[in-house]
């Protein structure tokens, strides 16, 4: 036998002496930890599995929700779009309310989107949120500039000048009327006249405060 060979005998006979040597309790309690090593190392394949997924479910939800903030921040430009037309077209000052409702709405809708922190959608977002305050600004000007013209025939400037228009009409009525009042005080004064002297004279200027009435 080599000398090689007379170690490994050797050596696997130590082995054995010591594992012959070696308690059961001992024994349970090395099994127990390899079993607890193996339990570990499966555990951090699984917890890291888990991850990986809680951090897709995250993700997919955060898009998600981006969508429905997508969706309901067109819904509010839509509202925001008829509440300008609807504006323009009837002068009523409730829209302007509904305008401004519609603008919170979407205000809020894009700073949710914003903390959601997706980084392909920041870009978009951050442009909606540079325009909003201008578009509000635009259309409380073009509320403003109507007001003071006026929402309606008896409001603003259209309604100073409609009563101005009206006193005019009014003051000259009167003027004529009184114009009129006195030619007609006339006739009757050519008729008495013609009457009392039969003169011809007073058929003429009857004509004449006729002619006044035409």
């Amino acid at each position: 036998m080599t000398n090689a060979e007379n170690t490994s005998s050797k050596t696997a006979l130590l082995d054995l002496n010591f594992m012959r040597r070696i308690s059961l309790g001992m024994r349970m309690n090395i099994l127990t930890f390899i079993v607890a090593a193996g339990f570990i190392a499966c555990g951090l394949v699984i917890f890291q599995g888990l991850k990986v997924r809680g951090d897709a479910d995250v993700i997919r939800n955060d898009h998600a929700r981006l969508a429905e903030l997508s969706r309901d921040a067109n819904i509010d430009g839509l509202q925001m779009r008829r509440s300008e037309k609807d504006f323009l077209i009837r002068k009523l000052e409730k829209y302007l309310g509904k305008y401004k409702k519609g603008a919170a709405k979407m205000e809020a809708a894009l700073i949710e989107a914003k903390t959601l922190g997706l980084n392909e959608a920041d870009g978009e977002i951050q442009a909606l949120q540079d325009k909003l305050p201008s578009h509000r600004a635009q259309f409380q000007v073009v509320f403003d500039t109507q007001k003071e013209l006026g929402l309606d025939e008896k409001s603003g400037l259209q309604g100073k000048l409609r009563k101005s228009v009206h006193a005019m009409e009014e003051a000259l009525t009167k003027q004529v009327m009184d114009k009129l009042k006195v030619s007609m005080l006339m006739m009757r004064r050519h008729e008495k006249d013609f009457i009392m002297r039969g003169s011809s004279k007073y058929v003429g200027r009857m004509e004449k405060r006729k002619a006044e009435f035409k």
